[in-house]
């Protein structure tokens, strides 16, 4: 179920295939600078979001495309245009001091909460993992991710 947008083209059918997928690794460890689940590693959030964004057609990681959540917000900054409290299940929460310092990103799932793949203090050896979690005070901005489909955009 790696390329779930292929299945379905209704832009929300889309989503929800993909949010499908997301919610299959909650549980999976949480590992920082986690991009994958060989080697029973796991994922760190922006591991476990672009994992997400793979299944959808928005991003195609590679050596050379790897990012952490700053590095995400600043290529997607333009469509971080609404607010949390109209964040579709789907859209990405960004959260940190301020937009030059995003420090994690989440999945928009409603009713307040997201997806997440979140630690602890120790970043190497912790029972953290992707869970299911409130939505955070410290967001800096949501993205859209219908607008991103919607629009054809790859990053």
């Amino acid at each position: 179920m790696k390329i779930c947008y292929k299945w379905v083209d209704d832009t929300k059918d889309v989503i929800q295939v993909g949010l499908t997928y997301a919610w299959q690794f909650v549980g999976v460890h949480y590992v920082w600078g986690g991009k994958e689940l060989k080697r029973d590693r796991g994922y760190d959030c922006s591991g476990y979001v672009q994992e997400y964004l793979e299944a959808l057609g928005i991003v195609r990681r590679g050596v050379n495309n790897v990012m952490n959540a700053q590095q995400m917000y600043h290529r997607l900054e333009g469509f971080c245009g609404i607010s949390v409290q109209v964040a579709s299940p789907g859209d990405l929460i960004f959260f940190g001091k301020d937009k030059m310092n995003i420090d994690h990103v989440g999945i928009a799932v409603g009713s307040s909460h997201m997806l997440e793949a979140g630690g602890g203090s120790d970043k190497l050896l912790t029972t953290g993992m992707v869970r299911l979690s409130p939505i955070r005070k410290d967001y800096v901005g949501v993205l859209s991710i219908s607008e991103l489909l919607e629009k054809k955009v790859k990053i």
